[in-house]
């Protein structure tokens, strides 16, 4: 348990810091407003759940520093749903793609 609690702090600090990063490098103005956490193939993935100035909700998943796909959905729960459904194909692609 306290290992579980010492790994959601680390993988929740390098998701601020990644959203930090993230936020001064793209001129999007908009509200980080959740992180969460999805689980593939034993690995943590963080979730940015942002909402713009007009109210648009989008999701950006970090598999990398160079690799953050975005989907927009009409609220959090729906961006997140989204990248949840497409989390295995996205790193299926992202694998095939490597190998070339």
């Amino acid at each position: 348990m306290a290992r579980a609690s010492f790994l959601a702090r680390s993988v929740s600090e390098v998701a601020e810091a990644l959203a930090s990063h993230l936020l001064s490098c793209f001129p999007v103005p908009a509200k980080l407003i959740a992180i969460k956490q999805l689980t593939s193939e034993g690995k943590q993935i963080p979730v940015l759940i942002f909402r713009s100035p007009r109210g648009c909700v989008f999701a950006r998943c970090l598999l990398g520093v160079d690799d953050t796909p975005i989907v927009d959905g009409e609220t959090p729960e729906a961006a997140f749903a989204l990248l949840e459904d497409l989390l295995g194909e996205m790193l299926t692609a992202r694998a095939l793609a490597r190998a070339g």
